[in-house]
């Protein structure tokens, strides 16, 4: 049920128990308190999961969309991303492949690598990094000794299938 629809349902079984016992209310008064109390509610299922550890935790701790994020939150989102896709594994250390949707990796299709570490948030200071929309991305290094930074979707499992890999 949408959040507007238990708003409306809650906002006026409120409103009628007010008339009912002669309180003095608003329709709008109703319906700030009501928005109020989904907003706490919101708050502490954030705070339920701390931890997340599968992601289907993510849409509870993360209910609002990424680009409405505030900058830490958004931070706090990478951060349990590459904790979940770690967790999953990667396709490769030398014993599978890489594989891509993109046309500008498609050199490196079919070649075995090593994941170096995560790429971080791109600072000013180091000129390293990419932007944290971008984010999660990995280094990793090929046998040839090429570096690049890798999406989700060129090495981790479940979602290079879910981005077209078919072996």
């Amino acid at each position: 049920m949408k959040t507007q629809t238990i708003i409306n349902e809650l906002r006026d079984k409120w409103y009628g128990d007010c008339l009912k016992y002669n309180i003095p209310v608003s329709p709008s008064d109703v319906q700030d308190v009501v928005e109020e109390l989904l907003e706490l509610k919101n708050e502490k299922e954030k705070i339920i999961i701390k931890e997340v550890t599968k992601w289907e935790d993510m849409k509870i701790k993360y209910p609002e969309d990424r680009d409405k994020m505030s900058i830490e939150t958004e931070r706090e989102f990478v951060e349990d991303c590459f904790k979940l896709y770690e967790q999953e594994g990667f396709s490769s250390a030398f014993s599978e492949v890489f594989w891509s949707p993109y046309d500008d990796q498609k050199q490196y299709i079919g070649k075995k690598f090593k994941v170096i570490g995560r790429v971080k948030e791109y600072s000013e200071e180091t000129q390293e990094g990419n932007d944290l929309e971008c984010l999660p991305m990995w280094k990793i290094q090929f046998e040839n000794g090429d570096i690049i930074d890798a999406y989700p979707e060129e090495i981790i499992p479940s979602e290079m299938k879910n981005n077209g890999y078919d072996k």
